[in-house]
Parts: structure tokens; sequence; C-alpha cells
């Protein structure tokens, strides 16, 4: 009889443990996610952005896809690199489409990016004058500097310091420009009229892709390799204590 209730014991103490991690991982893949930072521009209608949460990982290219939402909000597909990004090395571009609503946003550089944070640049955006206006970001891609390696993320978080008060200045009705705006002004022969979808792979070998870090950050769904076969060894740990003590009991 102690015999089995010491088994019984260890079936729930691994059962306990199993769910501390099971709702742990979540909390932190978001944590070691990328973050869109979203600040108001020095000028009327300039929106700054920047690529945070990167940790060490080193990466010589992104691209993302933007969205902004507002009414009648827009992007005009103007871009001025940020000082990190101004350099001869350094391109990025940006295509809108639907109307300035969506854009394809990609920088690139010979060598490595900055590691943690990257200032990307500032946007001008377009509108009705006193609207307020958000840009989220998803469906980010970086290719690593040394391996080539690309990893995915299909959401992007909003960084905690962003502005949550973004508004349309002044009223700006001229179409959105539809040509990718090019950091430095001269870039290398033949990448001029670069599609953004593909300015990530531009250079770069054929490697494979996989997931960026442990999750989602927005749903909490594992898709690191490494850490489901954990949990799945977790499960069948606690399925056999329980078999184990099962059949404990009924010997005795």
């Amino acid at each position: 009889m102690k015999q089995n209730k010491k088994l019984r014991k260890i079936g729930i103490g691994c059962l306990a443990t199993l769910m501390a991690i099971l709702f742990s991982m979540p909390v932190l893949a978001a944590d070691n996610s990328p973050e869109l930072l979203v600040t108001k521009g020095q000028n009327a209608n300039q929106v700054n952005l920047s690529l945070t949460n990167l940790g060490d990982k080193t990466i010589k290219g992104f691209s993302l896809e933007l969205k902004i939402s507002g009414d009648g909000a827009a992007f005009t597909g103007t871009i001025q690199a940020g000082s990190a990004l101004s350099t001869e090395d350094s391109r990025v571009k940006i295509i809108t489409r639907n109307d300035g609503k969506e854009a394809t946003l990609a920088v690139t550089r010979k060598g490595q990016l900055p590691a943690g944070k990257i200032d990307i640049g500032t946007l001008t955006v377009k509108g009705k004058a006193g609207e307020k206006y958000t840009v989220e970001a998803s469906q980010l891609e970086m290719v690593d500097v040394s391996d080539y390696q690309k990893s995915r993320a299909e959401l992007i978080g909003l960084d905690k310091d962003s502005d949550d008060n973004l508004v349309i200045e002044h009223q700006d009705t001229a179409d959105p420009d539809q040509k990718p705006d090019t950091r430095p002004d001269s870039p290398e022969n033949g990448q001029g009229n670069e599609n953004p979808d593909s300015i990530a792979e531009n250079n770069l070998a054929p490697s494979s892709s996989a997931p960026y870090g442990a999750g989602n950050p927005a749903t909490g769904v594992i898709t690191d390799p490494g850490a489901a076969a954990f949990i799945t060894a977790g499960i069948l740990i606690v399925m056999l204590a329980g078999l184990m003590a099962f059949k404990r009991k009924r010997i005795l």
C-alpha cells in the first residue's frame, strides 16, 4: 500500500512538472521573438520603424509585410533609411499595394546588420487630417549572416514602447508611390528595380527555412522541434508512471 501511494505521488509530481512546462513555454517564446517598434517621426505624417528584441541573432537581411489601419490612412511608398543603414553596403526598399494600405519592406546588407535592435527608418504616411492610425507587421523572414539559414515569424508583436496615439497631422491627396525608395541612392548594378518579396534572398545561397524561436508569440503555439520532442517525452513519462501505478495496485 505504501509503495502504491509513493508511485501515485511520483505520477502526480511528473504531471505537475509537465503542466508547468507547457504553460511557461509560450511565454518564453514570446519573450524571444522579434517585435516592431513604431514611434512618431520628427515631421508631420512620418513614423519611425525599428525591429527590436533580436537578442544575439546575427542576420544580413530581412523582409516583412506592413499594414496600416485607419480611415483613409496609407503608405506613400517613401522611406528614409535609419542612420545605421545609410551606408553603401546597405539597402532599404519598400513597395506599396492595395492603394497604399499594405507594403513589403526589405533590408539587406553585404555584412551583418546591427544586433539586438535595427532602426529601419522613417516612413511617410497620408490620410485624413486628424484621423488616428496604426501600423502592424507580419511574415518576418530573416537570413543568417554566417550560414544563410532563413528563419520566419508569421506574426510580429508591437514593442511595448510603441506610440499608441499616431495621428495624421495634415491631409495629403497624392497617390502612393509604387516605386521603392532605396538607400543609398546608387545601389549595385541591376538592383534598382527588384521586387522586395525577394530582396532578402538576393545574393544569398539557397537554404532551408525554419520557424524563428520556440513559438508564435500571438498564439502561444510551440513550433520548435526540440521543444515538441521534450514535451512529448514528458507526456510519455507521465503515462508510463500512471500505468505502473495502476498495475502495482492490481497486483497488491
